[in-house]
């Protein structure tokens, strides 16, 4: 995994999403690595259990550095949980900053740099050169 690279990631985190990652990157940076559905609920005032399992499983089917944060939940058991990467604090720190460096850079989100270029739209400073 390379951290602080912009083509690590693809910018396109929900709201729900940044809402989860964000999260669980405090739990991370203070040594957390096991979080259960009810402290999630309860933190981000989630509505049930099938939520929960949506949205880590949006986030584990990622195809960038941010699928690595958190691990599959566990939901066959009393009380639900989920696994977290020891340095998920490090890889959402890694995802803002190049977002922001993404957007600084004039990156738009739209589809249309991918049709001009072979190189990945979030790196294509790089592959003008």
């Amino acid at each position: 995994m390379r951290y602080g690279s912009m083509d690590a990631f693809r910018f396109d985190v929900s709201s729900e999403q940044r809402q989860v990652c964000t999260w669980v990157a405090e739990q991370a940076s203070m040594g957390i690595t096991r979080i259960t559905y009810d402290d999630l609920k309860a933190a981000l005032d989630v509505g049930d259990d099938r939520e929960i399992t949506r949205v880590l499983r949006e986030i584990r089917e990622r195809l960038d550095d941010v699928h690595e944060m958190v691990q599959f939940p566990i939901v066959n058991t009393v009380r639900p949980y989920f696994e977290v990467h020891p340095n998920a604090d490090y890889i959402w720190d890694d995802y803002r900053r190049a977002e922001h460096e993404a957007e600084h850079l004039g990156f738009d989100g739209s589809d249309d740099a991918l049709e001009t270029s072979d190189c990945p739209v979030y790196s294509y400073a790089a592959c003008t050169a």
